[in-house]
Parts: C-alpha cells; structure tokens; sequence
C-alpha cells in the first residue's frame, strides 16, 4: 500500500512537470503565471481520473480507499478551482496579444517603390506609448517606460549600416546638442548590437542612444512598424512627452526617404518648453 499512496502523489507532479515541459519550455524560458494554465490542467485531469479509479475500487477495499478517495477528490476540486481562475486571467491576455500580432497593414510604405506590409498595432497622437524592451550596445535590456520624465524622439530605421539612416542618425545627434539633456533620442533597427556600436561609434554617434529590437521585435510589433517580408523595422519617428502619452507621429511612406525633419523638431520643441 505504500507504493500505492506513492504513485497517487508522485504521478500528478510528474504529469504536472511534463505539462509546463511541453506549454511552457519550448517557447520561453522566463517564469510567469500563465505558463502555469498547462501543468494546472494536466494535474487536474490526471487527479480526475485517479478519484474515479478509486471509487471503481472502492467496494474490494472500501475501509482503505474511501479516505483517499475523499482527498482526491477535494484535491481535484481546489485544482480544478485554480486552473479555472489562471485560465480567466491569462486568456484575454492571450487573445489580446494573439490579435496584435496578427494585424497587418498594406500600402502604407514602399520601399524603392514596392509595396511592403506592416505588423503590429498602429500606433496613434494622444494614445500612452506602449512600452517596449530592447537591447543595448552591451547586450543589456531597456524599457521604454525607463525614460518616462523626459521628451523622447523614438526613430526607427531599417538599418544602420545604410546611407539615409546613418544621415538621419548623424542629424538627430547634431540636433540633440541643441535640444539639451531633457530631451532623449532613441534609434532602433534589427541590426546587432556590435554593428550598431561599430558603426555609431565610427560615425562620433555619441548623444543619440542606438537599441536593438532583433531579438522580439517587441518595439516593431507595439508601434506596427515591423516589416513582414524583409524582418526590418519600417522608417518612423515618434514624439512621446513627459508624461508617455504620444503627441506626434510620422510614418516615412518611402523607407529610402529622410523624415521630415523640421516637422519632428518642431513638436519636440513645444513640448521641452511646457
């Protein structure tokens, strides 16, 4: 019998080990609640069938299963409960992050004249920036919402490594001397994070912060600039007050084209003085 009371424990908890393995493992490695649905669900069932397993037993030995047979089945209640509650929580989440991945939008930019699709969800004046993470030049994350309290012009570029977004890069650095310390410049592109160094560094890039969104377009996907056939993140320059809330947007429609520039500046200069 104590192999018995053995098995009925140990098999929900390796059931529940093989359930995060196969939900959870092999997309991500980071802990988080809703990571726990699969296991939860696993446990429950398995603990389901143990209960009535027991009491298809239980009249050869009723005095030694009727007790498990009670403990299984409060046991298979509170998980059931717990699932139930994870399963709530985390599914709008899910879907919601599930629909933003899934929009598309077509002919909006070109690039050399032909048409290029955008994913992600597009981004709008007056709404909070979404936040974001990135990398920097030492392969360290960054969020967005770390420079809350400062004006950001968030530019993304196709790559570095290119004629018109090294130009943009070197313009906004010019103009960051003059716009001051209050004011951060951000330029993300899917180029690795030594190719932006190398490059930035050769080109005396030293007030304009470059990022890095290879990793999870995490960026690209939030403000729907995200290339789908060429993995690149289309040409745009984003104003974020103080406050993170979006106050000017501007989508280059021909990717080898500069922003305009004077247009960007100029809402960054109204917001520095308020």
């Amino acid at each position: 019998m104590n192999s018995a009371r053995i098995a009925i424990f140990v098999f929900p908890i390796v059931a529940s080990a093989a359930g995060y393995a196969f939900g959870n493992g092999a997309h991500e490695h980071s802990f988080a609640l809703g990571s726990l649905i699969v296991p939860f669900g696993v446990a429950t069932l398995t603990l389901a069938a143990l209960t009535a397993l027991a009491g298809l037993l239980m009249p050869k030995n009723r005095k030694v299963l009727f007790p498990w047979h009670k403990r299984l089945a409060a046991t298979t209640i509170l998980l059931g409960v717990c699932h139930a509650t994870l399963v709530f929580i985390f599914h709008d989440e899910g879907e919601s992050k599930e629909e933003v991945s899934m929009k598309e939008r077509t002919g909006v930019i070109t690039m050399r004249g032909k048409l290029l699709t955008l994913l992600g969800n597009e981004v709008k004046v007056a709404e909070e920036a979404p936040d974001f993470v990135v990398l920097d030049n030492a392969l360290s994350p960054v969020k967005f919402s770390s420079f809350r309290g400062k004006v950001c012009i968030v530019s993304s570029v196709p790559s570095l490594d290119t004629p018109v977004c090294d130009l943009e890069t070197r313009r906004f650095n010019q103009e960051a001397e003059r716009l001051g310390p209050e004011v951060a410049i951000l330029t993300i592109s899917m180029d690795l994070p030594f190719a932006q160094k190398r490059g930035c560094g050769a080109a005396g890039i030293t007030r304009v912060q470059t990022l890095y969104d290879h990793r999870e377009a995490s960026f690209g996907m939030a403000y729907g600039v995200l290339v789908k056939e060429l993995r690149l993140l289309a040409r745009a320059v984003f104003v974020v007050d103080r406050k993170g809330i979006i106050r000017y947007v501007q989508l280059v429609s021909e990717t080898t084209k500069e922003p305009d520039y004077d247009a960007v500046l100029g809402a960054v200069r109204q917001l520095a003085s308020e």
